[in-house]
């Protein structure tokens, strides 16, 4: 069944499709923002590179912390709430970790 229904379509370019998005994701995280609003593109780039961060907790955790210093200092359950679980426990072992750690 899958061979046949292979053969009408071209065999897909997982690079191609990881790049797109991630593009699309961070667009998307963009167009969200008003002109009203000010974003710290800084601050919002290095919240999207934190261990289990994503677009779609990203725009949570935009809303609920109004820097990253708010953020590194919530609670765990905080954390788990407004990240969602694996993604809250995964910041809050991020922020206690010691730089020495492996």
């Amino acid at each position: 069944i899958f061979k046949s229904l292979k053969q009408s379509h071209e065999e897909v370019d997982v690079d191609k499709a990881v790049y797109i998005g991630q593009n699309e994701s961070v667009e998307t995280l963009l167009s969200e923002v008003s002109e009203d609003d000010e974003i710290n593109e800084t601050a919002r780039d290095m919240l999207l590179r934190l261990p289990g961060v994503n677009v779609h907790n990203a725009r949570r955790i935009m809303q609920e912390c109004d820097s990253i210093a708010d953020l590194t200092q919530m609670t765990r359950d905080d954390l788990k709430r407004i990240a969602g679980p694996m993604a809250g426990q995964k910041l809050f072992t991020f922020f206690r970790q010691k730089f020495g750690a492996t």
